[in-house]
């Protein structure tokens, strides 16, 4: 895991790897990019990232908040210390603050925005004589 902190923003990211076998290779890669601002979201972004023989997928979805404002005041200044965990628990919690004020009318603290899939294949071109 690592993170990264830029204008109004802090990012983190976790990486899982998987090899079955010599010719399959699965990568799971978790992107947060947090938002400080109190009027953006902070994203979430979930891969699946395979490559087996002569075949690239890459599939995965995309989270978004769903309050206005993603962290508290107070643990703005702290947020490039806190660890991942901290982070999403700082998530839940300015998200049932602030549908307790009633700022947030949504259920969850995150909602799928949207997904995607990429594939990509090699084809062999046989030369013929």
């Amino acid at each position: 895991m690592t993170s990264g902190i830029d204008m109004g923003a802090h990012g983190d990211y976790i990486a899982e790897l998987d090899v079955e076998n010599s010719e399959r290779l699965v990568v799971y890669l978790q992107i947060f990019q947090w938002s400080v601002r109190q009027d953006g979201p902070s994203h979430h972004v979930r891969m699946r990232i395979e490559c087996n023989c002569n075949r690239l997928c890459i599939s995965g979805d995309v989270l978004v908040t769903t309050a206005p404002a993603s962290f508290d005041s107070d643990d703005i200044p702290i947020l490039g210390e806190m660890s991942l965990h901290s982070k999403r628990e700082a998530v839940e919690k300015a998200f049932a603050q602030q549908l307790q004020e009633g700022s947030t009318t949504r259920s969850t603290p995150w909602r799928e925005l949207g997904r995607f899939r990429l594939n990509y294949l090699k084809f062999e071109h046989e030369t013929y004589q």
